[in-house]
């Protein structure tokens, strides 16, 4: 593929080379078959899973009108059955997401921990031991990091530590005194 390169000044006599009309045509017309090979190849797959799933509903529906009476009643039920099993499969699968969302709140966890291994793999019976060892352990991790913090100063965004005075003098200010301080603090101004 050639490279092109302009001139600064725009004088083509540079000796540096500029981009002619055929290397460009060839390059879209390079660009362009490509992107229709690829749009090609997905309305081929497209259209041949399709074309698929229309012989397998024409065979099934071939072989019915070769059955009996008793044979077509038996297929569509069978066919009822198992529409009816997977709408209970989904139903149970939102059930139990019920459930353990309900357990979750019911335990005061965050409901981060839906997504936890241990709560999805846990059977509905022992949902209540597994959340109870998970409120420990995110009892203890929330005390950790009390106890890290603890004696520290608590700072603005902008990085600025207020000593335990001018905090509990923040706590009874109003908003516009609240601006005052921090411009005094920030800028060393009124």
């Amino acid at each position: 593929m050639p490279k092109f390169y302009f001139s600064p000044d725009g004088d083509d006599n540079g000796g540096t080379p500029t981009p002619n009309t055929p290397d460009v045509d060839k390059l879209i017309q390079e660009a362009v078959a490509k992107k229709e090979a690829e749009i090609e190849e997905r309305l081929k797959a497209r259209y041949n899973e399709q074309e698929k799933g229309i012989r397998e509903r024409l065979q099934r529906e071939a072989d019915k009108a070769k059955m009996t009476a008793e044979e077509k009643a038996k297929v569509e039920w069978e066919e009822r059955w198992k529409a009816i099993e997977e709408e209970n499969k989904s139903l149970k699968a939102e059930k139990s997401l019920n459930v353990r969302k309900e357990a979750l709140a019911g335990a005061k966890l965050p409901s981060y921990y839906i997504n936890d291994k241990r709560v999805l793999d846990a059977a509905d019976d022992d949902l209540k031991s597994v959340l109870s060892m998970i409120t420990k352990e995110h009892n203890d991790y929330i005390s950790s990091i009390g106890k890290q913090t603890q004696g520290t100063t608590p700072t603005t965004s902008t990085g600025v530590k207020f000593t335990n005075e001018e905090l509990a003098k923040l706590a009874e200010t109003s908003p516009e005194e609240y601006r005052k301080l921090r411009k005094q603090q920030l800028y060393g101004g009124k």
